[in-house]
C-alpha cells in the first residue's frame, strides 16, 4: 500500500528581530551570541496556539473527510483550551479546567464526528513526525481510503525566554500540519524511521551517529543512493550538525538549506512544513527526485522522513 501526505500549511507570529527580543527581555543570550548560532529574527504570536491550529486546519481539511486526529503540543500550556480567566490561582477550581483538550475541540470545530483522535506531547522539537509516523501506521492497517489529520502547535509558555542559551537555540512561535492517506496527496511516503535515547547527557557524535545508522539502513531497505537525494530538510539550528551528518553519509552539502534558520529561527517541528513550502516556492523539488527530512526533539526523539513528490494529484 502506498501512502501521502500533503495540504500542508503553516502559520506563524510576528517577526521580530533579536534586536528587538533583547530590548523587551524576552532572551537570556547576547544579541551576538544569537547572531553567531546564525539567528537574525523570530516569530511570535499574538493568538494562543490553539487558535493558531484550529485556522490552518480548516484549509488542510477543506471538506476532506477525516478518519483520525494527531494533535501534537510539547508544553503543556498548550495542551488546555481553558484560559488564564477560567482558572484561578488564589481558589480551588473545577478539573475540566485543566482538562480541556484542544483535539477534542478541534474535532468539534471542524465538525469531525466520530473519530479516534490523540494528544501527543514529551517529544520536544520531533511532535509533527511523531504524528505522521502514527498516522502513516494507522492508514497502512485500513482496508479502505483512510486519511488522518496531522497537527503541531506551539506557544511559548508566558514569562519563559525564547532562547535556549545552552542549546545554541532560538525559538519560534508556529502551527503547521498535513494530511497522511493512502489516497493520493502531493508526496508519497517511501519511508520513515524513529528512535529514541532517553539517556539525557547525550554526546553530539552518538547522536550523529545514530541518524546516519538509521538512514543507511533505510538506504539498504529503498534501494536508495545518497547521490539520488535532491534536498535534505534539517531543524532550523546547528548547522554545522548537520552538515557533518551530510558529510559522513557521504552527501552532497549543497542539498542542505539553511536560510530559515537566520528569517524564522527554530519553530519547533513546524520547521519541516516551513522548509518544505520554502524549497517549493523557490523550485527546487522536482518529481520523484528524493528528499529527507530529519527531526529532533528534546528526549532524544530522532526521526527520518524519505519521500518524493508526485505528478499531478
Amino acid at each position: 500500500m502506498k501512502l501521502y501526505f500533503g495540504n500542508h500549511i503553516y502559520t506563524t507570529g510576528n517577526r521580530l528581530s533579536i534586536e528587538e527580543l533583547a530590548e523587551k527581555g524576552m532572551v537570556k543570550s547576547k544579541v551576538e551570541e544569537l547572531r553567531n548560532y546564525g539567528f537574525a529574527y523570530n516569530r511570535v504570536s499574538s493568538i494562543n496556539s490553539y487558535e493558531m491550529a484550529k485556522n490552518i486546519s480548516k484549509l488542510i481539511v477543506n471538506n476532506q473527510t477525516i478518519n483520525e486526529l494527531y494533535y501534537d503540543s510539547c508544553f503543556g500550556d498548550n495542551l488546555n483550551v481553558s484560559t488564564s480567566t477560567q482558572i484561578s490561582i488564589d481558589s480551588r477550581n473545577e478539573m475540566e479546567n485543566f482538562m480541556n483538550y484542544p483535539a477534542m475541540h478541534l474535532c468539534n470545530e471542524l465538525n469531525l464526528k466520530n473519530l479516534k483522535y490523540y494528544g501527543l506531547s514529551q517529544l520536544g522539537c520531533s511532535g509533527l513526525f511523531s504524528c505522521i509516523e502514527l498516522a502513516c501506521n494507522s492508514v497502512r492497517c485500513a482496508d479502505t481510503s483512510k486519511s488522518c489529520l496531522c497537527i503541531t502547535s506551539e506557544k511559548v509558555p508566558n514569562n519563559c525566554y525564547y532562547d535556549r542559551p545552552e542549546q545554541k537555540l532560538l525559538h519560534s512561535e508556529a502551527t503547521s500540519g498535513c494530511l497522511v492517506s493512502n489516497k493520493k496527496l502531493n508526496y508519497e511516503i517511501i519511508g520513515y524511521a524513529s528512535t529514541t535515547n532517553s539517556n539525557l547527557k547525550n554526546k553530539m557524535l552518538e547522536i550523529i551517529v545514530t541518524f546516519a545508522s538509521m538512514t543507511k539502513i533505510m538506504f539498504d531497505k529503498y534501494s536508495i543512493n545518497i547521490a539520488d537525494v535532491e534536498n535534505i530538510l534539517t531543524p532550523n539550528f546547528w548547522p554545522d550538525f548537520w552538515l557533518q551528518l551530510v558529510l559522513l553519509l557521504k552527501g552532497n552539502k549543497k542539498t542542505l538549506h539553511f536560510d530559515n534558520i537566520a528569517e524564522i529561527a527554530h519553530a519547533f517541528s513546524s520547521d519541516f512544513i516551513i522548509n518544505l513550502m520554502k524549497l517549493e516556492s523557490e523550485g527546487l523539488i522536482h518529481t520523484d527526485n528524493i528528499q529527507i527530512a530529519y527531526g529532533y526533539g528534546y528526549g532524544s526523539h530522532m526521526h527520518c522522513l524519505i519521500f518524493k513528490k508526485v505528478g499531478t494529484v
